[in-house]
């Protein structure tokens, strides 16, 4: 694969650097929004939006039919156990802030290649 000439580089080349900068300013502010692009606590929140709300279903869809047999042999706790969905009141914005990541983790300015690491620059 060839560069691209250094004398038209892409406009977003330094969007890193941006971000970078906002987040500087931000925290200057005393407004911290560092930890939105900690991948541990995004793996965490991931796991919140994603995983967790799967395994909730499917334990709640196994009881759904373990049920009419927990009533017959008169299991009445496990006839009415349901498990609640939790709510956190900031998914839609953890899911955007995933999606964004992911957009910009897969955009590369400078290859023809798929995805690839933006932040690793």
């Amino acid at each position: 694969m060839k560069r691209k000439d250094a004398k038209n580089p892409d406009k977003l080349r330094n969007l890193k650097f941006y971000i970078l900068a906002f987040l500087a300013v931000s925290y200057l502010f005393n407004l911290i929004l560092i930890h939105a692009f900690d991948p541990i606590a995004l793996s965490t929140r991931i796991y919140n939006f994603m995983v967790s709300p799967l395994g909730v279903s499917v334990v709640n869809l196994s009881l759904d039919l373990f049920r009419p047999l927990a009533s017959r042999l008169n299991w009445v706790e496990l006839s009415v156990a349901r498990f609640s969905q939790t709510v956190f009141s900031a998914n839609l914005t953890k899911f955007l802030l995933l999606a964004v990541i992911v957009a910009l983790t897969s955009f590369n300015p400078g290859s023809d290649a798929g995805i690839s690491a933006l932040w690793v620059r």
